[in-house]
């Protein structure tokens, strides 16, 4: 550390602990000066206050990330809602017709597009190979 202190053209450091409103360490600062230094008790002081300020403010900016991260999963979640909310319960009954249907939503994004194709099918099997095509048509573009 010595060396680097000297390396950099610094002949005093003070380095102080940056805490939380509860005491908890959350990171560190140091000063670094070209030229010698008394660090009387004003200096302190004034040092302990910069580091007072620097702490709260990396502490607001952990409350805000916080509060961002939780307002993004909100938003995801009505999106998520909305969109069930507009996907019908059950497909509709058509005479000769077989229905089959999958809703994949987009994993990525907020909101999605869907896409419904049908496809006339004379035996059970083909509805399986629509329903993975429809699968993939859900994917995004």
């Amino acid at each position: 550390m010595r060396a680097d202190t000297f390396a950099a053209g610094l002949s005093a450091t003070s380095s102080l602990p940056l805490a939380d409103a509860n005491g908890v360490i959350i990171g560190g600062v140091g000063f670094g000066w070209p030229d010698a230094q008394v660090f009387n008790i004003q200096q302190t002081l004034r040092l302990d206050l910069i580091a007072h300020i620097a702490a709260r403010a990396l502490e607001r900016s952990y409350v805000y990330e916080d509060e961002r991260t939780h307002a993004q999963a909100r938003e995801r979640e009505g999106a998520r809602l909305f969109q069930e909310a507009c996907i019908p319960r059950t497909l509709p009954d058509i005479d000769g017709l077989q229905l089959a249907a999958a809703y994949v939503p987009a994993s990525d994004a907020a909101m999605g597009g869907d896409w419904y194709d049908m496809f006339l099918s004379t035996v059970a099997p083909a509805l399986s190979s629509a329903t993975s095509l429809v699968t993939a048509c859900n994917r995004p573009r």
